[in-house]
């Protein structure tokens, strides 16, 4: 039923759990894993599926698609590729084009690099030695990381790894060359196509249980709400209709099911729906305009008909890390016993920090603290030379925002490019 590469890693998995589970914190989280997978709905769902893959096969068999001899396959391809599908559903409502890309994955260049590989397996011995050593360089590569100082181990791990790989084709290959007449052909057809159809297959129901899974979260959502805010029968229905069944809608409007708040009718609900779906639409048309309005105003001097600048290259990341520095000094404030910090920027690790905003490390922020302590700007001129900047004085809490062709020449007050009050609206920190 398995060949020697499938035996081998059981051998390995089993060894592998066994040696886990003498370590106490393994053995901890293991039993939280197993508790939430054995939830009831987690079972019924995964014992459907597996109905609904077996179904599959008796189908397969049928048409001739499938025999006994590739149970060994089948098995493999539920506990991980079947799987692996499975556990992706909660990502349907949050990930579009999800199960297209799961389908399209079967029939990548890898996929059938794969199946070649597993042509002619090494013998049992030579899987074991071969899959543990993958193993373990793999997990080196992986603790090695990316980090600069371990580039050296890395390209040997790597290299390593390159050379296994094109040992075991060049083992597939001689085998196919010289033995060619000794491949069941029929049988290895069967064994390609089959992790195809397989996914192929399985996909119309785990759509079926992502469309189920997220409309049990939507009206979880509504039965939350106090009962004066929850819509009626007519206008549930209503909704789920409008819905249509697509995951992402139903999560996203899960998200915010006030959109459907005493609503009582269907029409209420089918509108709730739609009215939802064009302000999505709207903010995602905005969304798209800031980002794409640095590029398309970049080196354009001047100003748009709301007084903003035209070039806001760098505008946003500035402003994000100007605002944490705020934030920053709201806490030290505190602690310090009314007083702001002026070695903030020096402090480790605060390039890198402020880096994570989409500046770079050298990030050119300059932060002044007046002598007494209680008052403190901070400010960055962007590529475009415009100014920005924030700070604060005496109530770390009101914020009052800067900007202009030129950095502050004085601590936050009236004018000077301070706007009017604390949180007065300034065109382009809007």
């Amino acid at each position: 039923m398995f060949d020697e590469r499938q035996l081998a890693t059981l051998i390995l998995l089993a060894l592998l759990t066994i040696t886990s589970a003498l370590a106490p914190p393994v053995r901890a989280a293991g039993r939280r894993v197993i508790r939430a997978c054995t939830r009831p709905s987690i079972l019924v769902a995964v014992t459907l599926y597996l109905i609904w893959v077996a179904l599959l096969h008796a189908l397969a068999l049928k048409l001739g698609f499938w025999n006994i001899r590739l149970l060994g396959e089948s098995i493999f391809w539920y506990g991980a590729s079947g799987l692996a599908i499975f556990w992706r559903i909660p990502e349907a409502g949050s990930k579009s084009r999800i199960f297209r890309l799961q389908a399209l994955s079967v029939v990548k260049a890898s996929a059938f690099v794969a199946f070649f590989v597993n042509i002619k397996p090494f013998s049992l011995l030579g899987e074991l030695l071969l899959q543990a050593s993958v193993g373990v360089l793999t997990a080196l590569r992986l603790t090695v990381g990316e980090k600069e100082e371990f580039a050296p181990a890395r390209r040997v791990f790597d290299v390593i790894l390159t050379i296994i790989a094109v040992g075991v084709l060049i083992h597939v290959s001689h085998f196919v060359i010289n033995q060619w007449q000794q491949v069941d052909k029929y049988q290895e057809a069967l064994k390609l196509f089959m992790p195809i159809w397989l996914t192929l297959g399985s996909l119309p129901f785990l759509f079926a249980l992502a469309v189920f899974a997220q409309y049990e979260v939507l009206t979880k959502s509504w039965r939350t709400r106090p009962k004066r805010l929850r819509p009626g029968r007519r206008a549930r229905l209503g909704v789920i209709l409008a819905l249509r069944g697509r995951p992402r809608d139903i999560h996203d409007f899960s998200n915010a099911a006030y959109h459907s708040d005493s609503t009582t009718t269907l029409r209420e609900g089918i509108t709730a729906v739609r009215t939802f779906k064009n302000r999505r639409a709207e903010r995602a048309a905005a969304e798209q305009t800031r980002t794409e309005r640095p590029a398309r105003y970049a080196d354009v001097d001047g100003t748009d008909e709301k007084g903003r600048r035209r070039d806001q290259r760098e505008f946003k990341e500035s402003k994000d890390a100007l605002l944490r520095l705020s934030f920053d000094q709201m806490g030290w404030y505190d602690n310090l016993g009314g007083r702001y910090r002026p070695d903030l920027l020096d402090f480790p690790g605060s390039p890198k920090r402020i880096a994570r905003y989409g500046l770079p490390e050298d990030h050119g922020i300059v932060m002044k603290v007046r002598n007494d302590g209680r008052a403190w700007y901070a400010y960055r001129r962007t590529v475009s030379g415009w100014v920005l900047g924030i700070g604060s004085q005496d109530n770390p809490r009101k914020q009052w925002f800067y900007e202009g062709p030129e950095p502050p020449s004085s601590f936050p007050a009236r004018g000077n490019g301070w706007g009017d009050r604390p949180y007065s609206h300034m065109p382009n920190w809007g």
